[in-house]
């Protein structure tokens, strides 16, 4: 491996930490702008980073989709929603909530 695909590889890693340190993972709108099914939501690594977060957090935590202001981000973190529910996590678990900075919809593990 050459020395700057070594640093990048470094670099990814090191954002991928940091992301779940915070507890929170963008899903930006360029990823979700195409057809859709069960294989390619489960095969996102911000929603399966979030979803195994929300697992090892315990009963008590809550999945958070903050989503852009506006009907489409609604939309979209509604769908979203749908899809986790068909995928297997708790439709009490998951919540929406407007007003992310930016154009991604952001999952966040609260209550932990």
């Amino acid at each position: 491996m050459g020395t700057r695909a070594f640093f990048a590889a470094l670099a990814w890693a090191w954002l991928g930490t940091a992301a779940a340190a915070a507890g929170e993972w963008r899903l930006a709108p360029e990823r979700w702008d195409r057809p859709r099914d069960a294989a390619y939501v489960a095969s996102l690594a911000p929603v399966r980073a979030a979803v195994r977060a929300w697992e090892a957090a315990g009963p008590a935590a809550s999945l958070v989709l903050r989503y852009p202001g506006g009907e489409a981000g609604l939309l979209w973190a509604s769908e979203l929603r749908d899809w986790l529910v068909a995928l297997g996590v708790e439709p009490e678990a998951v919540a929406l909530a407007p007003g992310t900075e930016g154009e991604a919809l952001v999952l966040a593990v609260e209550g932990r």
